[in-house]
């Protein structure tokens, strides 16, 4: 039997350490690789100065909260991060990024509750894309993101109380706005496309989740974001609006809803709703007819001319409707020679072929 002394072992790990391939790309989903990481790591820094894209994703398991500070400690060179810890309270995070400076980092992809991640990113004013992607964060967590400033911010995603806070005077160009909570349907959207219309660059691309009472939007967002080209509204109903009859709705309203989307410079569209929008869904011909509708152009000359000096840009239109249910159907239409033709279709589908 050959026995190794304590220091024979630690000279295999060296060499096996500094044989280690060197990654620009980590993912950590599990102690034992995040273990022989640090170990690595302590005879070989090029492993840790050589990370620029680090993903800590803890789904299922208890994050080793002072494990993987140290890890963060290590990689002071990341310049894109991603903080997958549902399991995590308010006190962990604190106790993980609290200290952590990380002077080239640009894109953050966290679940941090805002509580916890103020301070962080008063610290990264350098970021530019954050997505703030937790489901839990409590009703008032976003009043600690007032005060915080990202002034290179070009990208950002999140709860919708939380995009109001961050993206005034930023030149945010892209915005993904998301009701998560009370406080989310509680804010006015008027609230947000204030801070949207702050905005030090043109906004170009634009998701919201709006509340079917908002008649207006599509006439607020012109206002408060006259260049956007990008559009997709997700409707997130509460129980009171959510027994609002379909017709209701503001695209049901025709021939308003044509002229407010003819004051938008928009080439691609996107909507989805609970509800039906055709009187037999799925059919093409129903399908078309109501988007023929939504063109301004559909009506008089006067009317067009009142509403827009140019003709409509749109070019692509996704319809999401009766998304709620296993009935649920999504069609997408390109216009082609000055007549919309369908380019695919779903029953039922799958959440990621809304775009």
């Amino acid at each position: 039997m050959v026995v190794i002394t304590r220091s024979q072992g630690h000279k295999i790990v060296e060499q096996m350490a500094l044989r280690r391939a060197v990654q620009s790309v980590i993912f950590v989903i599990h102690a034992d690789f995040l273990d022989s990481f640090l170990d690595a790591a302590l005879y070989n820094n090029n492993l840790a100065t050589s990370v620029q894209s680090l993903h800590i994703i803890f789904h299922r398991t208890f994050p080793p909260i002072p494990k993987l500070r140290q890890c963060l400690l290590a990689i002071r060179n990341v310049v894109d991060l991603e903080l997958q810890l549902p399991r995590a309270s308010a006190a962990n995070w604190v106790r993980l990024l609290q200290g952590i400076r990380l002077p080239r980092l640009e894109l953050l992809h966290t679940d941090c509750p805002p509580f916890s991640l103020a301070q962080f990113l008063n610290e990264h004013a350098a970021i530019t894309h954050l997505n703030m992607s937790g489901r839990n964060y409590r009703g008032h967590d976003y009043y600690e993101l007032a005060n915080t400033r990202l002034s290179f911010l070009s990208e950002i995603e999140g709860p919708s109380s939380c995009v109001t806070s961050l993206v005034r005077d930023s030149p945010t160009s892209r915005v993904a706005a998301h009701c998560v909570n009370n406080a989310d349907f509680a804010l006015p959207l008027i609230c947000l496309l204030s801070s949207l219309s702050t905005s030090t660059t043109a906004l170009t691309v634009l998701q919201l989740d709006f509340d079917p009472t908002d008649y207006d939007l599509l006439r607020r967002i012109a206002n408060a974001a006259p260049f956007v080209t990008t559009l997709k509204l997700v409707e997130r109903s509460r129980s009171v609006s959510a027994r609002m009859p379909r017709l209701r709705r503001a695209w049901n309203f025709y021939h308003q809803w044509a002229q407010d989307l003819a004051q938008l410079k928009l080439h691609r569209f996107a909507l989805k709703t609970s509800l039906s929008m055709v009187q037999n869904p799925g059919s093409d011909e129903d399908e078309r007819k109501l988007l023929t509708q939504w063109r301004l152009d559909h009506y008089s000359t006067h009317d067009w001319i009142y509403a827009w000096d140019q003709p409509s840009v749109l070019r692509h239109l996704t319809l999401w409707y009766l998304a709620e249910s296993k009935a649920g159907i999504l069609s997408s239409w390109d216009m082609v020679d000055g007549c919309w033709l369908k380019t695919r279709g779903y029953l039922d589908p799958p959440a990621d072929a809304f775009c």
